[in-house]
Order: C-alpha cells, then structure tokens, then sequence
C-alpha cells in the first residue's frame, strides 16, 4: 500500500510540475507574440517577405489562413504593379519552426498575429 501512495505522490508532483512549465511556455509565447514590427512587406508569386525597418534581414510572413488572406487583398488595393514594396505594422513573433519550400529562402519566419498599418510606402515608412 505505501508503494502505491509513493507511486501516486510522485505523479502528482510530475503533474504539478508539467502544468508551472506549461503556463511559463504559454506566458513567454505571449510575450513575444505582443512585439510590434515595422517595415516593408512584398506579396506575389512565390512571395511573402516582410523586412524590418534598418534591417537588412528577410522574413517570410505566415499566419492564421483569415489573416494572409487579408494582407493580400490590402495589398493588392495598394500597389499597381508586382511585388511592390508597402508599409506594414503588425504585432506578432519570430518562429522557430523549420521553414518549408520558399520560406527556406529567408532569415526566418514572422508570424503575424494583428496588423496594426498597412500603407503605400510612398506616403508611409521607416522613420
């Protein structure tokens, strides 16, 4: 019997255990989830990169399907020709999942969570 409350105490301490380390991963993806980037993003085929304001690093942008889907179509009102430079403000984090087919090609991957501006970078830009 006294095996058996061993066996069931060290569970409970595993579990308690688990549960503090999964609000601390939850809390650090929050964190960096709520950083708020600036710069230039360019759509088109085979395109989807977002580069940084004063930095000369490429990302390629990926997201939840409703979000991609929105940044296209404004990007789309906002330029008149392929792969046209706009500006783009969002919040969102850094991935560490491997890239996949083109992404493989940049610095990383951002993964935008809220689009804060999206402006022709004409009138709008890094200051």
């Amino acid at each position: 019997m006294c095996k058996i409350a061993q066996f069931f105490i060290v569970a409970l301490v595993i579990c308690l255990l688990q549960s503090c380390n999964s609000s601390s991963k939850n809390r650090e993806h929050k964190e960096r989830s709520n950083i708020e980037y600036k710069g230039f993003y360019i759509y088109g085929h085979e395109v989807n990169s977002f580069s940084p304001c004063h930095n000369t690093k490429a990302y390629w942008i990926t997201g939840k399907d409703t979000t991609l889907r929105r940044l296209k179509n404004k990007y789309k009102t906002l330029t008149t020709d392929p792969y046209q430079n706009v500006y783009l403000s969002f919040r969102g984090h850094v991935t560490d999942e491997l890239p996949e087919g083109f992404a493989r090609d940049y610095d990383g991957q951002i993964i935008v969570h809220e689009v804060t501006a999206m402006e022709d970078s004409t009138k709008a830009g890094c200051k």
